[in-house]
């Protein structure tokens, strides 16, 4: 049975204002935070082709049988042939040398390389090992293997030139992909799950193309896994609804988690009342600090904002403590019909 959110609308409501101006002078199509293949060292070029070539061969074996029903002794036996294992633990030693000039950029691009969906799809895959694993885990697989190789040709802009294209191409996406993939969902990342309470209150489109929605996708998966990593009783709330309910130019996307005392303080005696901070200082408590910056990179890209702190200033994205929560949000344009 769907669980009430703990926290009041008019709570979410009152996290930021309701109209937030786009100074851009066209839709953001979400492709100016990518590097290319030749930026990485040969060793690490050969990873990232090879895995998202496993991913690609994946999916084709995931699409076939999404309306059919899976068959997981077949999934096993192609894991196996990809050498699963293998591609994983050569992906964790991935940027372990990295140009000066270029190492903070490529190192955004790692992390959600490592990160975005492919942190939950790597739990999943293990369980299909272990023969855990049951035919929603399965849906679940899919959406993840779909939504990383878009992330990878968002992250990596000619790692697939040809579909690279195709993401370009106009073609408007509804928010329903959004709650189709998260609704029901038992997240996993690290050593860590969570259950997943959606709340979308939003019905329309909230993309006008593939590159752009993976950018999105890229802010949702990296708050989303930090909230699963920090939640102190295993749920995550996300609520979706417009900014402005009497006039939906933008959306607002809700992550909020409970936290314990000891995570409060810390995060008191570093940011004290201005939790902002988080989107650009780097700060984490275990993971490596690049998640919130790549998502204040996104946003306050997608709305023509120059600077992290314009960003929060204004409510474009922000992070705050409600009662015992730890409470992040950020918005994205409503797309035109």
């Amino acid at each position: 049975m769907k669980q009430p959110h703990p926290l009041a609308v008019a709570q979410l409501q009152a996290l930021a204002p309701q109209t937030l101006p786009s100074l851009r002078n066209s839709r953001y199509f979400g492709d100016d935070n990518s590097v290319v293949l030749s930026d990485f060292t040969p060793a690490d070029q050969a990873v990232i082709k090879e895995m998202y070539a496993s991913l690609i061969t994946l999916m084709g074996h995931m699409r076939q049988q999404k309306d059919t029903g899976y068959d997981l002794p077949g999934l096993q036996v192609l894991l196996t042939q990809l050498n699963w294992s293998a591609l994983i633990r050569r992906l964790q030693q991935m940027g372990d040398t990295l140009p000066e000039h270029i190492a903070a950029h490529l190192g955004e691009a790692i992390h959600d390389i490592r990160g975005g969906s492919f942190a939950a799809l790597s739990i999943n895959v293990q369980m299909i090992g272990m023969g855990m694993v049951e035919d929603d885990d399965l849906l679940r697989i899919f959406f993840l293997v779909r939504d990383h190789l878009k992330i990878m040709r968002n992250a990596v802009r000619d790692i697939d030139l040809e579909r690279y294209q195709a993401d370009w191409e106009q073609k408007l996406h509804n928010v329903k992909l959004i709650v189709e993939k998260w609704t029901n969902t038992i997240h996993k990342v690290s050593n860590t799950s969570a259950r997943i309470e959606l709340d979308c209150q939003f019905d329309g489109n909230i993309s006008e193309r593939c590159l752009e929605f993976s950018a999105l996708d890229r802010v949702l998966y990296n708050m989303v896994n930090n909230a699963v990593r920090h939640t102190a009783d295993d749920v995550v709330y996300l609520s979706i609804f417009p900014a402005d309910l009497a006039a939906p130019h933008d959306v607002r996307f809700v992550i909020y988690n409970t936290i314990t005392p000891e995570h409060r303080q810390i995060l008191h005696s570093r940011f004290g009342d201005n939790l902002n901070q988080v989107f650009g200082s780097g700060f984490t408590t275990g993971g490596s600090g690049l998640g919130l910056r790549i998502c204040a990179h996104f946003v306050a890209n997608a709305y023509g904002v120059h600077s992290f702190e314009e960003a929060t200033g204004a409510g474009y994205l922000g992070a705050t403590l409600l009662d015992d929560y730890f409470v992040n949000w950020f918005h994205w344009p409503v797309a035109a019909d």
